[in-house]
């Protein structure tokens, strides 16, 4: 299996945050991608998603997520004034069905509510526990692989942690 064949989206704020909830994921041995959202005045504009790293450029959300196939989705959903909860809105209407784990300083139900219909599977209240988020997304890793989504995990080594 190649690291490719697990991809984990992390879609939140650049910078030290995005990198602080992607560490505990490649250090698992997780293959992430990490983007930024599109908006304007807090809703998704333009393209949706902007993509981080050398190759840093706006990317339609749909075709990334149609092409890229990630098996789970990490999403802010304080970031950018709740565009992350369209933009998972979007994907699903678009027929991508990833689960998402979003991470929220809300407890507002009818908010919960509204991502759990557009495909969230966990909410992680602020601040988040790295050991947190690591436990979740590897959950929906393993439901996804029992559902025939993904090949099998990476054999976990000394520094991984393991939810069997």
């Amino acid at each position: 299996m190649t690291r490719e064949q697990v991809l984990i989206l992390v879609v939140a704020e650049p910078g030290a945050w995005s990198e602080q909830l992607s560490e505990p994921l490649r250090t698992a041995g997780l293959t992430v991608r990490l983007a930024t959202l599109e908006t304007d005045r807090g809703r998704l504009s333009g393209n949706g998603l902007v993509l981080d790293g050398p190759d840093r450029r706006p990317v339609r959300a749909s075709e990334f997520v149609a092409l890229s196939r990630p098996v789970v989705l990490v999403l802010d959903m304080d970031f950018c004034g709740g565009a992350a909860l369209e933009l998972l809105e979007q994907l699903k209407q678009a027929g991508h069905a990833a689960p998402a784990v979003l991470l929220s300083s809300s407890e507002r139900a009818a908010l919960l509510e509204r991502a759990w219909r557009a495909g969230a599977r966990v909410v992680l209240h602020k601040p988040v526990a790295p050991a947190s988020l690591l436990r979740a997304v590897l959950r929906l890793v393993r439901l996804a692989r029992r559902a025939g989504a993904t090949p099998a995990l990476p054999p976990p080594s000394g520094n991984q942690m393991s939810l069997r």
